[in-house]
């Protein structure tokens, strides 16, 4: 009959073989560990981002909308929707076109809307966001009408957009534009706001 016992040495060598692996396992749970942190606090920048630009879309939603009684030139929008390009951090060659609508007024009003169709390509959502944002705080009176976005053919998280930005032009028909010559703008209290002072339009 043949007993094996294990030498003190053999049981050294095996309890050191533990504490490695013991080790081993308890530095790549504490990595794991700090990598689901880092992401967990990642995460939570990002909703605080998103949240902040959320309230930044709301507070601009609800301001009041104001109006002008001067067409304004083309060359006066387009260099304020290339300050906020900048403003925003959007390189301008991203900045693709502007397209300039027909005015239309607004059914038997004495406004008319103003358009203009601008043009992004490759375009990440939070740029998108502060573009919003900053070209609105250059001109009160410009509004988003509307955002159409599309995915470009490669796969990256950026899109093609295309803004509808418009401003209401102050443009009384008739008697009314008569009257208004003869003894200046009148605008009514919740219409008035910026004016330009750029040469006039017909």
């Amino acid at each position: 009959m043949t007993i094996t016992t294990t030498t003190p040495v053999s049981r050294r060598i095996a309890v050191a073989l533990y504490l490695v692996v013991a080790a081993g396992v308890f530095w790549h749970q504490r990595a794991c560990l700090e990598s689901s942190r880092a992401t967990y606090e990642t995460k939570l920048k990002q909703l605080d981002a998103m949240q902040s630009d959320a309230r930044r879309i709301e507070v601009l939603r609800t301001a009041p909308r104001q109006a002008t009684d001067r067409q304004l030139p083309h060359d006066r929008l387009a260099k304020e929707i290339e300050e906020a390009c900048l403003r925003a951090e959007i390189p301008l060659k991203q900045l693709a076109s502007l397209w300039p609508d027909s005015p239309m007024r607004l059914q038997q009003s004495d406004y008319k809307k103003l358009a203009t169709r601008v043009s992004f390509e490759d375009l990440g959502l939070r740029p998108l966001v502060a573009f919003v944002y900053h070209l609105q705080a250059i001109d009160a009176s410009l509004t988003i009408d509307g955002i159409h976005l599309s995915a470009p053919k490669h796969e990256s998280p950026v899109w093609n957009a295309e803004l509808t930005v418009s401003y209401l032009l102050y443009a009384p028909r008739g008697a009314a534009a008569s009257r208004t010559a003869s003894r200046g703008l009148d605008l009514p209290n919740q219409q008035r706001g910026f004016l330009s002072h750029g040469p006039s339009e017909s």
